[in-house]
């Protein structure tokens, strides 16, 4: 599948909000332009966060890096959201892995027909956060 139609998927649709809604600190989910049919199980999404929002929200002190370097160039990515964080890095595995079973959950439903399911599970590849740069 291509971006579009990865886009234009129930699933994915459904994957999005869900993460969004539960995850406010989630400001958007698209598909991973390096997810080039490589893997036959998995469909990688980039997400992408606020970090200041999150660590409010949980009381997690944001890496003077992620500063420094979104402050530069406008972004800061990474595979690992424990990366944006000076610490915390169970807490935030335990988020990143509710944040996978929510999608597991969505993806092996049977209340959604099989013609608007994606044949992959969805994953995010990379976390994102994406600034004005300075």
């Amino acid at each position: 599948m291509n971006i579009p139609d990865i886009s234009n998927n129930y699933e994915f649709k459904l994957v999005k909000r869900m993460m969004m809604r539960d995850y406010p600190w989630i400001k958007d989910v698209i598909p991973s332009v390096d997810d080039n049919d490589e893997y036959r199980a998995i469909s990688f999404v980039d997400v992408l966060i606020d970090p200041y929002q999150l660590s409010k929200e949980k009381g997690f002190a944001v890496a003077e890096y992620v500063t420094k370097l979104a402050g530069m160039n406008g972004l800061f990515r990474s595979p690992f959201l424990s990366t944006f964080f000076e610490r915390n890095r169970y807490e935030l595995k335990a988020i990143v892995d509710e944040i996978e079973n929510k999608i597991r959950t969505i993806h092996d439903t049977n209340t959604i027909p099989r013609e608007y399911k994606n044949k992959k599970k969805f994953l995010p590849s990379e976390w994102i956060y994406h600034t004005t740069p300075k």
